[in-house]
């Protein structure tokens, strides 16, 4: 149960990072890869289970590397970060 509650803050934590990033170039590149290894491993590890949850860490993982090289339109950025910051705190209210 704890688990579910510190993968849901990295959520979180994901979530924001990424929009400074995106909107604000303050947070290093090598914590945002960082964060899309994070989000690529803790999905990979629980598709096993078909979670819809695990398939948009997937995607949102290669939304990150993507963000990496190309400029990722700011709706995009915006629907990727409410849909993570919602997983996460779903993950603390469960």
């Amino acid at each position: 149960m704890i688990v579910v509650k510190i993968l849901g803050i990295l959520d979180i934590i994901a979530g924001i990072f990424f929009w400074l990033f995106c909107f604000f170039h303050i947070i290093p590149k090598p914590i945002i890869i960082l964060l899309g290894f994070y989000l690529l491993v803790k999905g990979l590890s629980f598709l096993l289970s078909f979670d819809i949850a695990s398939i948009f860490d997937v995607v949102f993982s290669i939304i990150i590397f993507l963000s990496l090289s190309l400029t990722i339109p700011k709706v995009i950025v915006v629907l990727f970060v409410i849909l993570l910051i919602q997983k996460g705190i779903l993950s603390l209210v469960s």
